[in-house]
């Protein structure tokens, strides 16, 4: 399961412990998390584009750092952070091997690019 699968699930299940949604609607002002998601995300956007985005690479591209994400409103901790967040080279490595008999299946209509990308992450899995 992917780190922001994860991060939506555990924001979702502590939402509906205190009775809420974990998503506004559009009526309320967006598609919004926590309460604070819209405005991190254009920051976060412009920060990349204007070349101040902090991170730490993986082998999945760039993860922002818990200082990086302005968490008003939203009871997330460090800990948390890192559970969502830590990669399990192992389990993907696993993960990655399920894909095979899809791709296969898949064969005829698949873009390449795809099978790229597939054959790229292995690769750094495998460093």
């Amino acid at each position: 399961m992917s780190p922001a699968v994860i991060a939506t699930s555990m924001l979702r299940d502590r939402a509906n412990r205190r009775g809420g949604s974990h998503r506004r609607g559009s009526d309320e002002g967006g598609d919004e998390v926590g309460g604070c998601a819209d405005r991190h995300r254009n920051e976060v956007t412009v920060a990349d584009i204007e070349g101040e985005a902090g991170g730490v690479e993986n082998i999945f591209g760039t993860t922002p750092r818990f200082g990086d994400i302005h968490w008003d409103g939203m009871p997330f901790s460090p800990e948390e952070f890192e559970t969502i967040t830590s990669i399990d080279k192992d389990a993907w490595t696993e993960e990655l091997k399920l894909h095979d008999e899809l791709f296969e299946k898949l064969a005829h209509n698949l873009p390449t690019e795809l099978t790229t990308a597939k054959a790229a992450l292995a690769e750094r899995l495998a460093s």
